[in-house]
């Protein structure tokens, strides 16, 4: 009987954790049932959102596009939104003395989030060389794999978009002292690509993941943060109450122009506190408590964002022609399933390798002269064309470096530091170059004071990251 009463208590407790887990609170990656609708058509770059403190506005769609087809991809993230709400709703009607509970006799943290690095870890005794030697003897190979894979079968054929998602993939929060977010690379992509294919490669490839499909009524239905009911004394469930090391997908493509609330307003503020600073403002209604999140971000949208989506990385897409269909918009079966059988590595191998290479995030350091004073040149170079360039894109910059070494499992000397530092420049040229011909960058003049006399205190900055 108490045996019996045991497995009563778990079927219970996991009966109550599935419903976290559709929530999107405890997300694994699963394969999609049915290929999902394509986005809809992309307008021009050029048009870009604007808010106000009492609307909310993004860049209207163009005339070319199919209402039905529109109030058809509206509806289908509608009916996914509402299933949450509901689920939420449910749980807040549930006292928590009246939850199953669940008596541990033994519990051991799970270190990793991927359960196959745990096993890999465990065959090997926790010896990490030993668990990951064929992942740090193949790692370029299987990066470009990976890249390949992320081309052909999401990014229409655009490997610079894919090599951008990667480093976004391999991003993770560092732990340091003097309070920069070290490791985080929010990333906003732009232009016509398919969101729905971004979003199912996320799921497919990472083990958390938190999709927010933005629109006016999702937005002005339920709080996004977790709230304190003073009446009940409970702290009812937001969406931002996530495990640590979530990625957090927010598709603005379905935003159209329209009034946003009072709770609308509060949404999107929240946005804006983990987007910018990582950080989810609990609300006990006469205060409320700042909490750190670690996480990574990534940004869909037409054009130019609300401004509290705003990211560093910019990157428009270019799709190929040739996987596009009629309406110009990306064809989610323009990829024969025969090609599963001539992939190199398979989507488990895949998967381990992008959680090996953000734990090898926080090994990076610039510890060689040369490579300081090569990436000191470059950036008074970057101010000499630009002015208005801060030490942000210094920050940037140092940042696309730290990952670019980390997606190689960091195996580079002095010598080859030097090479990740021309890979760098040679995407951030690609990414630049591209972004110029759907928004076209305005001279601004040059403050007082700035000049390429910045310079002077660059080794300064480059030697206070590369401590950290």
């Amino acid at each position: 009987p108490a045996t019996l009463s045991c497995r009563l208590a778990l079927l219970r407790f996991f009966d109550f954790f599935g419903r976290f887990r559709l929530m999107g609170i405890a997300q694994e990656p699963r394969p999609p049932l049915s290929p999902p609708p394509p986005s809809p058509v992309c307008t021009s770059a050029a048009s870009s959102s604007s808010s106000s403190s009492s609307s909310s506005s993004s860049s209207s769609s163009s005339s070319s596009s199919d209402p039905a087809k529109e109030h058809q991809e509206i509806k289908t993230d509608n009916q996914e939104n509402n299933k949450a709400t509901e689920l939420c709703s449910a749980v807040r009607a549930c006292n928590y003395e009246q939850l199953p509970k669940l008596h541990v006799l033994y519990y051991r943290r799970i270190e990793w989030e991927n359960p196959l690095v745990s096993s890999l870890l465990q065959s090997a005794r926790n010896d990490f060389d030993a668990a990951f030697k064929f992942y740090h003897e193949n790692a370029s190979s299987i990066r470009a794999s990976l890249i390949k894979y992320i081309a052909v079968r999401y990014t229409a054929n655009d490997y610079l978009m894919a090599e951008y998602i990667l480093l976004n993939l391999v991003s993770q929060m560092v732990p340091n002292k003097a309070g920069i977010m070290l490791g985080y690379f929010p990333l906003n992509i732009r232009g016509q690509f398919n969101n729905y294919k971004l979003r199912e490669l996320y799921q497919l490839l990472m083990p958390y993941v938190l999709n927010l499909n933005l629109n006016l009524d999702f937005l002005n239905a339920k709080r996004f943060v977790p709230v304190k009911n003073h009446e009940t004394d409970e702290l009812e469930i937001g969406c931002l109450q996530f495990r640590p090391n979530t990625v957090v997908v927010i598709d603005t493509m379905l935003l159209r122009e329209g009034e946003l609330n009072q709770i609308g307003l509060q949404n999107v503020e929240a946005l804006k506190e983990l987007v910018s600073g990582q950080k989810v403002f609990y609300d006990f209604q006469f205060h409320s408590l700042p909490f750190e999140v670690k996480s990574s971000v990534v940004v869909l949208s037409k054009s130019k964002p609300l401004p509290q989506f705003a990211t560093d990385c910019v990157l428009y897409a270019e799709c190929d022609d040739e996987v596009a269909d009629g309406d110009g918009d990306v064809d989610v079966n323009g990829v024969d399933e025969e090609d599963d059988d001539d992939e190199e590595f398979s989507l488990d191998q895949y998967r381990t390798y992008l959680s090996v290479c953000s734990h090898r995030v926080e090994e990076f350091s610039l510890s060689g002269g040369d490579v300081c004073k090569q990436i000191e040149e470059d950036f008074v170079n970057l101010r000499k064309q630009d002015p208005n360039t801060t030490e942000q894109d210094l920050h940037h910059r140092l940042l696309m470096m730290r990952l670019i070494n980390s997606s190689f499992l960091g195996q580079t000397n002095d010598s080859d530091m030097m090479n990740i530092f021309r890979y760098m420049q040679m995407l951030e040229t690609k990414r630049k170059n591209r972004n110029e011909k759907y928004e076209p960058q305005t001279v601004m003049p040059a403050k007082t004071g700035c000049g390429t006399s910045i310079g002077k205190n660059n080794t300064a900055v480059l030697n206070s990251i590369s401590e950290e």
